[in-house]
């Protein structure tokens, strides 16, 4: 049901209610006979009046966490004006059973709204007006640009001094140089092409049958002429 129709309807019960109680009698009015019995009519129909009036109330309760904020202040203001009239009505009912107004019986049992339904209420209306001023805002959390590494220059960076105590290593020894290896010439030069297979021939005989090698005193060679001497 929309929440107007209920507060409109709570209201109309509320003002029909208000009249109701209005309708009882003060001073000498009281004993008066004629009024009792007209009185008895009323009350007959105040019990239908109180049974729809808690019908309205129970769907207020039911809506009242849902509502909106406006909606909350006029249902907890309906509650506490009903309460005040509910605390009359069962005063009322109680004068006219001390009279003998319709029987005991017949009246209905009158639940009064408690004060700790009425704390409830109000708490939870001051809590939803905490919200409506002071609403959370949910903050955007904007990402943090990430900054980037600076590339260290070459140029600028200096090399750090030695510690006091450091010691550089001694420099390697050079390496002894390796002697150069010689080749050695082929004894009859086998491998020259352009000798012939003769001139081969005649370098190896000469080579077989040449002698010692003498020193004559003067820088010449004498090969053949000491070995005729010595004969």
């Amino acid at each position: 049901m929309n929440p107007e129709r209920i507060f409109g309807k709570m209201g109309h019960l509320q003002r029909l209610l208000d009249r109701f109680l209005s309708c009882r009698p003060t001073g000498l009015a009281k004993n008066e006979r004629m009024i009792l019995v007209a009185l008895y009519a009323i009350i007959k129909e105040s019990f239908k009046l109180y049974a729809d009036v808690c019908e309205v109330l129970a769907v207020l309760l039911d809506k009242f966490f849902d509502m909106e904020y406006q909606d909350c202040v006029k249902a907890f203001d309906a509650y506490a004006s009903a309460a005040k009239q509910i605390d009359e009505l069962v005063s009322f009912y109680n004068w006219c059973k001390d009279i003998g107004v319709a029987r005991s019986s017949e009246y209905p049992e009158v639940q009064r709204i408690t004060s700790k339904l009425l704390e409830t209420l109000e708490e939870f209306v001051r809590d939803r007006a905490k919200a409506m001023k002071s609403p959370e805002r949910k903050e955007e959390t904007k990402p943090t640009p990430q900054e980037e590494e600076p590339v260290p220059d070459m140029n600028e960076i200096k090399a750090l001094p030695p510690p006091e105590d450091y010691n550089p290593p001694p420099p390697p020894e050079p390496e002894p140089p390796k002697p150069a290896i010689q080749e050695t010439g082929d004894l009859l030069d086998l491998r020259d092409e352009g000798v012939t297979a003769d001139d081969q021939g005649n370098k190896f005989a000469l080579a077989l049958f040449a002698g010692p090698v003498a020193n004559n005193g003067n820088g010449s060679w004498e090969a053949f002429h000491r070995m005729e001497n010595q004969r």
